[in-house]
């Protein structure tokens, strides 16, 4: 809760010395701005207020603008109106003080965290280093004398950080500054507005003037003839969208466009003025639209206050006039609030980004998942996934018509398909706009096609995969140390590439070793390259693949077969089989059932050591089919070699022969000879897809719907290429240990050029330690978690903190606990907070309930209830006080005992319902007291509509009469001259004429 108090704090001794309470001031007005850190406040008081005095120039006024934050304003002005008796106050943000406070002497800052650096710009003011997150380590050269202010605004450049100033009033009432620097000011609110129906005033400016339904290519011949596209566009000179001519077409007719390619291209014919067409389509079938945003409407429609909607916040604007919809994502720029005058509240929204609806991406994704999965054997994969996610959200009971299987697949395969999908540019010069390190691809044809394409690192554009030539089956070695007086570098470095039936397999590792009198480096660089085949239409069909704790559902005679941890792939263990003797040594698989022509591939990677001590160089791959009665009746075999110390991967397809009932894998080794094996797989389709796990052996939810996410999102790539990064670093700036690993999916043509998009997915983990502090970093694409230490802080930051187990604190100070259920006590009385809803328990029984109860019509009752909880079965015989229609005037609310529930609607045998227009009525059981909300009381009895009135009492108001009616006569007085001190007795068929008794008031004597 935000107060509306002003504190006054003296300028010299920074204490405060009064406070000026919300009845106490008026025409109140703040302005702020996001970009230049911009913040006025102005406010009024009387001329014979008590805090005049107080009011001198350089004083300050603390005021909390959102909830936890304060901000100190000096006054600058002052502004008396003797007539009116107001002095107006102008103020302004204390931080343009340091401007003045302090220099800054030329001088060159090593590399260091934003918090060291902050320090030293903060040093001599009276502000100190607040939040400061680490973005890297950066120096700073400073060529002139600058101010604190100025050198803040440089670290923001230089960090790629937000500044956001506070104040607190610290022990013995002293004023305390900070100064916070932070990636993002503001929230990300989720709230969302539609235009036309909940925004007024939004100005949406289109142009339209270019847009087309149609497209007419040509191109000038050489000998001044015309080249069109007819004759590669089945007889047709133009190209058409229908999703444009649905938006755009007007009564039934195209809106043709012209297009002459801007192109010298001397080999251009049809074909490729189709291709340029088709490009130059895409960009002629969307209006140009912008938009400005009347913010105060925002307001109005979310009822947001100044403690709702704050500097940086962030909304959506959905715009059903596109298909699909539009939704832009806007930021709060700017604004004016006041506490006194809500006309007065305005906010300036921008930075707006376009965002497709994702509903509509979702259910695309969704049906194009369940394409996937129809088929039996990924039925097994969903039903699994499904029972890991009821159970994750305790809905295990709890019938479903679709797959949340695939809904929630579909949600993660948009997310990644947003965060890591990019497009390739191609061009002979290097791109220069919008360069995202680790993401943003260019195809660099400078020296021709199809070109080599290239990653943007953050400071230079490196290959993807160097050029190694048309080398095949290469096994290349080298190592190199160079010792002098300066220090010792140790380079060792390996290249293998294999080619097998189904593509080719690349793998470049170098090691490094740096080091000197005063510092050493370790690095590690990992290149791998494979044909790649993606999806989930083929499931892996035998078990244990990833070997995580034993061999169960493996075969093997051999003692000398074991689970080895020493020797991974992508984390996961793998399986030695050392082979002595005349004998061959395997490892087989359980068997799987098959059907005769089902098409098989199985496949799994394999390392060895010394390929010399193989017999003839080889290994063995093998699919072992069996009959009904469990006899072996073929060996599908393939044989193969490997480069040393690399993992390679090797797969063998084949068909279910007639008479089989059951396939098994099986790898060995020939007679002598050490290898590894990981990652196996039995897959019934046409090839072997990239690695996947037997549905029954998935036990962690997120791991595999990620997993599962990355391979739907690269279905239609065909290569992947890992770079892995391993570092460590030691100097006298303290030492960095970082591991970072990026996977490229691409897509080649069938003309040997890359597609135009690319999933690239970045991930890293690294972790900093200096004497001040210990940073901990973990990077996946765009999504970031921190820890941050320093000796007075620890921070967290992620979008998810997973905390198992009894968690202890003397005091929690947030803004958002999200997503938990709070419990005061672990014992059997305790008070619980889930979601919106309290509830009070005693000896495991809720005693009180403090809500809302959603009826079954959609109306929301906010709603306490004493004696039980919100369910059928411990709501009746409660005390229930519910209300509705807040803000109606027929608003209500009522308070009873509860007696029934009849299809979601609470019933209750007593209680009393009061209206916002005065009317009251009491209710208990079939008898009603009902008041008029004008002086009148009925005493009634019957059901609702059946009311049968045995007694009211009436109250005519003014100089009128007032009655008692019963069932067949009434008593009357009045208070009109002569009617005065007499009870008029009338019958009700009498109407108002007088009845046959009339008493006086008899003034008794003695």
């Amino acid at each position: 809760m935000i107060t509306d108090q002003l504190h006054i704090v003296d300028f010299q001794s920074e204490k405060v010395v009064g406070v000026i309470n919300t009845e106490h001031y008026w025409d109140d007005l703040r302005h702020w701005e996001l970009k230049n850190n911009i913040d006025t406040f102005e406010f009024k008081i009387s001329t014979l207020s008590e805090y005049m005095p107080l009011m001198q120039q350089q004083n300050i006024i603390l005021k909390e603008v959102s909830e936890g934050r304060f901000i100190p304003y000096v006054i600058i002005d002052t502004d008396v109106d003797s007539f009116k008796k107001e002095l107006t106050v102008y103020t302004a943000a204390e931080w343009i003080r340091l401007g003045k406070d302090a220099i800054i002497k030329p001088q060159i800052l090593p590399q260091m965290s934003t918090y060291e650096m902050l320090q030293i710009c903060l040093q001599e003011t009276d502000w100190l280093a607040g939040n400061a997150e680490f973005n890297g380590l950066h120096g700073l050269k400073i060529e002139k004398f600058m101010s604190p202010l100025e050198m803040i605004k440089e670290m923001c450049k230089l960090y790629e950080l937000e500044v956001e100033y506070q104040a607190r009033i610290g022990r013995g009432g002293q004023i305390v500054r900070s100064v916070d620097m932070i990636k993002r000011r503001g929230r990300f609110t989720g709230k969302e507005v539609v235009l036309g129906k909940d925004l007024i005033g939004v100005h949406r400016m289109e142009n339209s003037q270019n847009i087309c339904t149609a497209l007419v290519p040509y191109a000038r011949k050489e000998d001044g003839t015309l080249l069109t596209i007819e004759e590669v566009n089945y007889g047709s000179p133009y190209i058409a969208d229908a999703a444009a001519f649905q938006r755009w077409g007007v009564r039934g007719k195209h809106k043709f466009g012209f297009y002459e390619p801007e192109v010298s291209d001397q080999d251009m014919d049809a074909q490729r003025l189709l291709t340029l067409a088709r490009i130059e389509m895409k960009k002629r079938i969307n209006a140009s639209v912008k938009y400005e945003v009347e913010a105060q409407s925002v307001e109005m429609v979310f009822g947001m206050d100044h403690e709702k909607i704050a500097e940086g916040d962030t909304i959506y604007i959905k715009d059903h006039g596109f298909t699909p919809t539009l939704i832009l994502e806007a930021r709060v720029l700017a604004g004016d609030h006041s506490r006194t005058d809500s006309s007065q509240i305005k906010y300036v929204f921008g930075d707006f980004i376009e965002l497709t609806d994702p509903q509509e991406a979702l259910r695309l994704m969704y049906e194009r998942i369940l394409a996937q999965l129809n088929n039996k054997a990924s039925k097994e994969l969903t039903d699994k996934l499904d029972e890991l996610i009821k159970e994750a959200e305790n809905k295990a009971n709890q019938a479903k018509e679709e797959s949340q299987a695939a809904k929630t697949l579909a949600e993660k395969v948009i997310e990644n398909l947003d965060n890591y999908q990019t497009a390739i540019q191609e061009s002979v010069e290097p791109p220069t706009d919008n360069l995202v390190p680790g993401k943003t691809l260019w195809l660099d044809i400078s020296k021709g096609k199809p070109g080599i394409l290239k990653k943007w690192n953050g400071s230079e554009w490196e290959p993807i995969v160097p050029d190694y030539g048309d080398v095949d089956e290469l096994n290349e070695r080298v190592s190199n140390i160079d010792t002098s007086v300066k220090g010792l570098t140790n380079d060792v470095s390996q290249l293998s590439i294999t080619t097998t039936e189904y593509g080719k397999q690349i793998t470049d590792a170098n090691s490094r070793i740096d080091q000197n009198a005063q510092a050493i480096g370790l690095k590690i660089d990992i290149t791998k390259v494979e044909e790649y085949v993606g999806g989930i239409k083929y499931l892996n069909e035998i078990r244990n693949t990833r070997f995580k704790k034993d061999l169960k559902y493996w075969k093997f005679e051999a003692l000398n077969i074991s689970r080895d941890e020493s020797k991974t792939l992508e984390g996961d263990a793998s399986v030695k089989i050392k082979g002595t003797g005349a004998s061959n040594s395997c490892l087989t698989s359980e068997q799987v059932k098959a059907t005769v022509g089902q098409k098989v591939a199985i496949s799994a990677y394999f390392q060895t050591e010394n390929i010399a001590e193989h017999k003839d160089g080889k290994m063995k791959l093998a699919a072992i089919f069996f009959n009904a009665e469990g006899a072996q009746i073929k060996e599908e075999i393939k044989e193969f070699t490997l480069n040393e110390d690399v993992w390679i991967r090797q797969e063998l397809r084949t068909t279910v022969p007639e008479g089989a009932t059951h396939v098994a894998f099986r790898s060995c080794v020939i007679e002598n000879g050490t290898m590894w094996v990981a990652h196996p797989m039995l897959q019934f389709g046409e090839t072997a897809t990239s690695f996947i796990e037997n549905p029954n052996d998935i036990v962690d939810k997120d791991e595999i719907m990620e997993d599962l996410a990355d391979k739907v999102a690269t279905a239609d790539y065909d290569q992947k290429v890992t770079d892995i990064e391993r570092r460590i670093t030691a100097n006298e700036k303290g030492i960095e240990i970082s591991a970072k690993a990026t996977d490229v999916y691409t897509k080649t043509e069938s003309d040997g050029t890359f597609a135009k998009d690319a999933y690239v997915k970045e991930m890293e983990g690294r972790i900093e330690v200096t004497e001040n502090e210990i940073s901990n970093t973990v990077k996946k694409g765009e999504v970031i978690s921190e820890i941050n230490q320093t000796a007075e802080t620890i921070k967290i930051k992620a979008d998810l903190i997973d905390l198992v187990g009894k968690v202890k604190a003397e005091w929690i100070v947030g803004q958002l606990l999200s997503g938990v259920q709070l419990r005061t006590s672990n014992t059997h009385n305790y008070v619980s907070l889930d979601d919106q809803f309290m509830r009070l328990i005693e000896s495991d029984v809720v005693r009180m309930y403090v809500g809302y109860h959603r009826r079954t019509d959609g109306s929301v009752q906010p709603t306490l209830i004493l004696g039980g909880d919100n369910t059928v079965n411990t709501i009746l015989g409660t005390l229930q006080m519910t209300q509705m229609g807040a803000g109606w005037p027929t608003a209500s609310a009522n308070i009873g005992i509860v007696d029934e529930v009849i299809n979601g609607v609470t019933y209750k045998s007593v209680f009393w319902e009061m209206q916002r227009n005065g009317v009251s009525t009491f209710h208990a059981n079939d008898a009603q007291i009902n008041y008029s909300g004008v002086g009148s009381w009925y005493f009634r009895r019957g059901k609702t509509g059946l009311y049968n009135t045995s007694l009211a009492l009436i109250d005519f108001g003014n100089d009128s009469y007032a009655e008692m009616r019963l069932p067949t006569a009434k008593l009357r007085n009045s208070r009109a001259s002569g009617f005065r001190d007499i009870i008029q007795v009338l019958s009700d068929s009498a109407g108002d004429g007088w009845g046959g008794v009339q008493a006086h008031i008899l003034t008794p004597s003695l």
